[in-house]
């Protein structure tokens, strides 16, 4: 497994590190192609759900959706999504529409990279 699968550019916040996920885990691959099928099945409803709870300016909500996806892409050794995520929870919980949509968006494209980083290993 090569020591950082992807960078979406030159920014290296957004490396996903699959030695460091493999670490957490103990060494057990097949559980960490199991757990990045999982993630990449679940993340789009989470997206979603985020998403809705900006929509309908419920800000609380929004937060804690933020801090599930963090922990839920904290697995994977991706800086730049779990800042982008700790972003969006950050300015939710201060009240700031503007700054968590905004957060949101960068969460988006951070979350493109990881699944771009996880789709070949899932098999996708």
């Amino acid at each position: 497994m090569p020591d950082s699968a992807t960078t979406a550019g030159p920014d290296p916040e957004l490396d996903v590190d699959l030695e460091l996920a493999l670490d957490q885990i103990g060494g057990d691959r097949e559980l960490l192609v199991e757990i990045a099928a999982i993630f990449l099945d679940s993340y789009p409803d989470h997206v979603a759900e985020l998403e809705r709870n900006l929509a309908d300016n419920d800000l609380p909500l929004a937060a804690r959706t933020a801090h599930a996806i963090k922990g839920a892409v904290s697995n994977f050794g991706a800086p730049g999504a779990i800042a982008a995520a700790l972003a969006v929870e950050d300015a939710a919980k201060t009240g700031d529409m503007a700054k968590t949509w905004a957060a949101f968006a960068r969460l988006k494209e951070a979350l493109a990279v990881v699944h771009t980083a996880l789709a070949p290993l899932a098999g996708r």
